[in-house]
């Protein structure tokens, strides 16, 4: 068995390697993980586009935290051929953070970073627990009530709200806000100013209304909280100004990379608009690098909310809107149309319609215009509607229609155009101040893979060897939506649905946090509004997060039974983890300690000798420890970190036998005065295979950076200088050469509170050995809010 071929086998845990492999064999992509974080810091992510890759939608991040089955989902930025995310730190707790990239092309198939996700392997990163100012950190912050007063009765245009927190919190920015309003959150609309945090509200109906107010620290953990009630009277408002806020930003990137010179200028601008009981969001994305011959990068939109209270709203949106139904129908796509809608009391509805995928002409050999060198995009329509019925605030009843139709008029050369319709209920409880919440979904979808021709029933029933019964079903459902047009009777339509359910239930109770989940979706079921949800997969899913000893202590405990590959004959897999995370956070002159174990048991039917489908029956085992240490020497504050992680697959088939060990040494010094500085060393050694198929990789990475914070650089403007190094080697005894890289970055964040801020970096990349040329990369950022 070749070496490509035993690389498709390639277990999860070894990502770090294959990245770097992808990286010098060529890839399109090319992503460096991070080897570790401190709990509390945003985690940025960049997947660099090494040559010309035409895709449908943006790359998008798909993460979650060791144990969970489900991921969450975040849409990357463009900086170029740099695409970028953030994870929030407040939605990072310590342990271990699996991830993936996917993106959709012109075709409809979804491509995923690294190869195989998220099944057979994932990126991960650890997050390393961080007593850095324990105390302050897990005190109870005592909330003071500027404005109003406890039970006071208002006028309608005197609504404002104002808190403060303890002077000696040495950095507020850390600490997150929340505020409902009779369980309404507005916590977007709070203003910060210091250790002052407000919030003016436009309008609130008379009577009397409770307030929560809540602070978070920067593990999510609650801090402080003030509740309180008042009255607004039924005096009429004479408040007729209207109000605004927005933002600008305009970023440009120069750069160098594989010998090809690109400039790339984008810009945009957002603003909101409130009058009365009127209120318009409007954006608008402008990119050097739109084309008509690839998917739109360029974003526009606005929305008209009209507030029928302050809880409840009808709304128009046009251009590039984002309706969000359920992960199974439709979530995370962009239709360029428009949509209505309304939230009320009792009833809520969404109607959305427009295109999903711009039309791409195909193109033609230059020598043979006869033969189609690439088969272009359709046009796809889209429409989708969902009403639903809201019984009481604790449970709400909706049903969902998805359509999507490729418009075979749309361009010439095109391969099979299809159809896809989706249909189903999604249902939602929730009880004890939210402590108990249980969701429900249950669709149905139906497939036309080839639009072209038409095509009698019994035909097509016949082609298809339908049983009495089921052709009685299938005769109902082509008479029922091919009369409105969401289906048209074709070769390719497959007229019996394909099932997705899922049942989730989360309890809190207890310092604990436990979510069971049950899935069933099958291997045909498709959705034109999410092109990369998990399908083919049936299983149990049970995580429970347990916070212990005054949130000192943390244990994260899972248990997934499932199976994947379910239509594919012997070639589905019986999967069974097993895993937990312990987490302690003593007294910050003490150190942090975390420990984790993962046994991950796969197995199915298919022989090692099968060349086309892939063999499984192992066991991986996964051990790590990791620790922090916050000390002072002097004048400066240190953080060390040290974690160790041994992977061991053991296999039947013995060309997979495997094994990986990374170690991972940090450092982190805070000064006196404004610089921080910091240093990181990995090394990874890897041994794949058995006997004289057997290879060994090793890889060292040294990181050296340092930054500096000038206060008042400028009036009230903040300076920060950065400069960054990474050195990295590898070793491979498949290639037997040593490869060596460096990276060099540099740059500045100039920050004013009324100007906006200023960005600047620079970034030299050396490939050594292994190529004879440099990259450089320099790109300027200027963005202000007002």
């Amino acid at each position: 068995m070749g070496i490509m071929e035993r690389v498709k086998k390639y277990p999860l845990i070894f990502l770090i390697f294959f990245s770097l492999v992808n990286y010098l064999t060529g890839a399109n992509f090319y992503h460096e993980s991070p080897s570790q974080v401190y709990q509390g810091e945003n985690i940025r992510l960049e997947l660099k586009e090494l040559s010309y890759t035409e895709t449908i939608v943006p790359p998008t991040l798909f993460y979650r935290m060791t144990g969970e089955f489900d991921f969450h989902s975040l849409p990357l930025k463009s900086e170029g051929f740099v695409y970028y995310v953030e994870i929030p730190a407040k939605k990072l707790r310590p342990g271990k953070i699996q991830y993936y990239f996917a993106m959709q092309t012109p075709t409809g198939n979804v491509i995923t970073y690294p190869e195989g996700a998220p099944f057979t392997r994932l990126y991960e990163l650890e997050v390393l627990a961080n007593n850095n100012n324990q105390n302050s950190k897990l005190r109870k912050i005592d909330i003071n009530l500027l404005a109003p007063e406890e039970n006071e009765i208002l006028n309608p245009d005197e609504l404002f709200f104002a808190f403060s927190i303890p002077l000696d919190i040495e950095n507020p920015k850390e600490l997150n806000f929340r505020i409902t309003i009779d369980g309404i959150d507005h916590s977007s609309q709070l203003i910060r100013e210091g250790h002052v945090i407000s919030y003016t509200p436009r309008a609130i109906r008379s009577g009397l209304h409770q307030v929560s107010f809540k602070v978070y620290n920067a593990e999510g953990i609650l801090v402080g909280q003030r509740q309180f009630r008042f009255r607004v009277s039924d005096m009429p408002s004479t408040h007729k100004a209207f109000s605004y806020k927005g933002s600008f930003f305009v970023d440009n990137r120069m750069q160098t990379v594989a010998q090809n010179d690109i400039n790339y200028t984008r810009g945009g601008i957002r603003l909101n608009l409130n009058y009365k009981k009127f209120e318009l969001e409007t954006r608008l994305l402008m990119n050097s690098n739109e084309s008509s011959d690839r998917q739109p990068l360029n974003i526009y939109s606005a929305r008209l909310k009209y507030e029928l209270s302050y809880k409840y709203f009808f709304y128009v949106w046009g251009g590039d809107v984002f309706p969000d139904y359920d992960p199974l129908v439709l979530q995370g796509r962009r239709i360029r149309g428009f949509s209505v809608g309304l939230f009320s009391k009792y009833f809520d509805f969404d109607y959305t319609q427009g295109q999903s995928a711009r039309a791409i002409e195909g193109t033609t050999f230059t020598d043979d215009p006869s033969k189609i060198l690439r088969y272009g995009t359709y046009k796809q329509d889209f429409r989708s509607i969902r009403p639903r019925f809201n019984f009481g605030s604790h449970f709400s009843w909706g049903l969902n229609l998805v359509n999507g139709k490729d418009n075979s008029q749309s361009i010439r050369l095109g391969g099979n155009p299809k159809e896809y319709l989706v249909l189903g209920t999604t249902l939602d409880l929730n009880f004890h101040d939210r402590r108990i919440i249980v969701h429900g979904s249950a669709q149905a979808s139906i497939k036309n893979e080839d639009a072209t021709g038409e095509v009698e029933f019994d035909s097509l029933a016949n082609s298809l060897n339908l049983s009495d019964s089921d052709r009685k079903l299938a005769r109902q459902i082509v008479d029922i939506f091919t009369k409105p047009g969401f289906l048209t009777l074709t070769p390719g339509l497959a007229p019996l649905p394909s099932l997705a359910l899922q049942l989730d239930a989360q309890l809190r109770y207890f310092n604990n946090n436990l979510l069971f989940s049950y899935k069933q979706i099958d291997g045909n079921y498709k959705t034109p509004g999410n092109p990369f949800l998990l399908k083919d997969l049936a299983g149990l899913f049970i995580n429970d997060y347990i916070r212990f000893l005054n949130n000192r202590f943390f244990l994260n405990v899972f248990f997934n039974l499932y199976e994947t590959n379910r239509s594919q004959g012997k070639a589905k897999t019986r999967n069974k983890d097993i895993g937990a995370t312990l987490s302690l956070t003593p007294q910050s002159n003490l150190p942090s300690f975390s420990l984790s174990y993962i046994n991950y048991d796969r197995k199915n039917d298919v022989p090692e000798t099968d060349s086309l489908l892939i063999p499984e029956d192992n066991i991986t085992q996964s051990i790590g420890l990791s620790s922090s240490l916050n000390f002072t020497t002097g004048i400066i504050r240190n953080t060390v970190s040290v974690s160790a992680n041994h992977f061991i697959r053991d296999d039947v088939f013995k060309t997979t036998q495997s094994q990986y060990n990374l170690l991972t040494v940090g450092i982190r010094n805070q000064f006196s005065f404004p610089l921080t500085s910091r240093f990181s060393y990995s090394k990874t050694t890897t041994d794949f295979g058995e006997g004289t198929a057997k290879t060994s990789t090793d890889i060292k990475r040294y990181t050296l950076g340092v930054e500096y914070l000038l206060q008042n650089f400028i009036l009230d403007s903040q300076l920060r200088p950065f400069v960054r190094a990474t050195f990295q080697t590898i070793n491979n005894s498949a290639v037997d050469k040593e490869y060596k890289r460096q990276n060099f970055t540099t740059g500045f964040y100039l920050r004013t509170s009324k100007l906006g801020t200023l960005s600047l970096r620079y970034d030299y990349i050396n490939y050594g050995n292994y190529r004879d040329y440099k990259d450089t990369i320099f790109s300027a950022r200027y963005e202000v809010f007002f």
